[in-house]
């Protein structure tokens, strides 16, 4: 849980990703920021800037869909 003083903004979760394809493993590290309700479009950006050190690149897909690419074509 991330706080702003006494109000809880976000949460805040680290997963490991594992996608077993055959002999093919493929392991990420995503870390993923989820607004709570009481959280702003501004608190994600000050969330962004304050990680900004850590060179974290958004990712548009969703693991589903990084696990389906990962497929080979039918």
């Amino acid at each position: 849980m991330i706080c702003l003083r006494d109000l809880a903004i976000a949460q805040l979760s680290l997963d490991e990703v594992q996608f077993h394809i055959g002999e093919r493993q493929h392991d990420s590290l995503e870390l993923e920021i989820e607004l709570n309700a009481k959280g702003t479009l501004d608190h994600l950006r000050a969330l962004a800037a304050a990680l900004a050190d850590f060179n974290l690149q958004p990712q548009p897909l969703s693991k589903f869909e990084r696990g389906l690419r990962l497929l080979p074509p039918p």
